[in-house]
């Protein structure tokens, strides 16, 4: 089903908490409009993507910032609100309950225990995070977008909806190295670790104009700031001030192209300390101080 708002799930009888009970319908919501505000609320497996803009998700203490870059991937029965900014088009993906454990048990289970047994299903839990836009995820969301122009029938829509699970569950699969990789014993420290971290990451994607440090965003993710910043710096090879630092270097980037504010304000509004201490930064990530950068980018 196609729909135009968050708010419309109203009009076919659905709350942000049931758009997908056992049997409803897969619902994709499109939507490009003014600043609005989510309550909390429990979703089912979804899938939250912009193609321009930003919308802003609070999960507990994580919270997590959807680009044109990254996407958020939200497993069922998950409680969360979020917020979408000014001028965002969003296109979210609300699989119905039950299609995830379809296309994954489909996919593990030997033929001759789905044809003993058609019923059967395995539990499916990704991992909650914000994940790079692939090209091919970038594929399947062009297909949709397509799809609600064309205002197409249901079963189409639900026939898209498998390749595209189909492909997070690649995507789950590869990230077996990566977790390989931390240092516990049990495979299940591991994978907790894991989550642990890339919240982590999240966090700082979605606050990094904040006042942020070391001790708060451990403190998200429930681990000690020494534990935390040492794995921290083993699984990003950054430090999380370092990694901090390039976020509000890469905005300082866009705005110095993209706005005419003032070089001293684009400084204090990304939080560093002085101008002298920004232009230091910026010419060591950048190899050009802030004016030369602005300047050449308008030649």
């Amino acid at each position: 089903m196609f729909l135009t708002d968050y708010a419309a799930l109203k009009t076919i009888g659905r709350s942000l908490d049931a758009p997908n009970p056992k049997g409803w319908m897969n619902v994709l919501i499109h939507a490009k409009g003014n600043a609005q505000e989510i309550p909390v609320h429990t979703t089912s497996l979804s899938l939250y993507s912009v193609f321009s803009g930003l919308e802003l998700h609070e999960v507990g203490r994580a919270r997590f910032a959807v680009t044109p870059d990254r996407y958020l991937l939200l497993n069922d029965n998950q409680r969360h609100a979020h917020r979408i900014e000014d001028n965002t088009e969003v296109l979210t993906l609300r699989f119905r309950t039950g299609l995830g454990a379809d296309v994954y048990s489909a996919a593990a289970l030997p033929p001759e225990k789905q044809l003993d047994n058609p019923d059967l299903r395995l539990p499916l839990e990704f991992y909650e995070r914000t994940y790079p836009r692939d090209v091919r995820l970038s594929q399947f969301m062009g297909v949709l977008r397509a799809f609600i122009w064309a205002e197409v029938s249901q079963d189409p829509l639900e026939q898209a909806m498998h390749p595209i699970i189909e492909h997070l569950l690649v995507l789950h699969r590869n990230l077996e190295a990566d977790i390989e990789r931390l240092p516990a014993a049990k495979r299940s420290t591991r994978e907790e670790l894991f989550r642990r971290l890339h919240i982590a990451r999240d966090f700082i994607e979605a606050s990094f104009l904040e006042p942020i440090n070391l001790f708060s965003i451990a403190d998200v993710v429930n681990l000690s700031p020494h534990h935390f910043l040492r794995l921290f710096k083993q699984v990003f090879e950054l430090a999380p001030y370092q990694f901090v630092t390039h976020k509000r270097l890469e905005l300082a980037k866009k705005w110095l192209t993209d706005t005419d504010k003032d070089v001293t304000d684009i400084c204090f509004d990304l939080g560093f300390d002085s101008l002298g201490t920004f232009s230091r930064n910026f010419k060591a990530r950048f190899r050009v101080a802030p004016t030369q950068y602005r300047l050449a980018s308008r030649v």
